[in-house]
């Protein structure tokens, strides 16, 4: 997958799905618990790339997109963006931002089951 975001002719939203999918591929140790959790911010370099680039590419104005970005944001530990990406309405999306508000005020970084 880092092969193909060098890819020429990439756009924007095809970069965002591919960050999107190394990220998930990076947490899915961290969600089966089959590796101990180490936070964003202390991880490997292109992962932590991979987490900026992502969070740069998410829209504010859409709410999922708002809502990967607020978990970007609690999984590096970085509380307070992550409680003010969090402080709007979410429509349909509310009991998931509910939670994410729970694990932000328990100051949770450690990968979770949302949904």
């Amino acid at each position: 997958m880092l092969r193909q975001l060098q890819a020429p002719g990439l756009d924007a939203e095809g970069e965002k799905n591919l960050r999107l999918a190394l990220y998930q591929h990076w947490n899915a140790p961290f969600r089966e618990a089959s590796a101990q959790w180490v936070p964003g911010d202390q991880r490997d370099a292109a992962q932590q790339d991979n987490g900026r680039r992502l969070a740069a590419l998410l829209r504010e104005d859409d709410g999922y997109e708002r809502l990967l970005k607020a978990n970007l944001a609690r999984e590096r530990a970085d509380y307070a963006s992550a409680a003010s990406l969090l402080s709007a309405d979410f429509g349909d999306n509310e009991p998931l931002a509910a939670r994410l508000r729970t694990l932000v005020e328990a100051r949770q970084s450690a990968v979770s089951v949302l949904g």
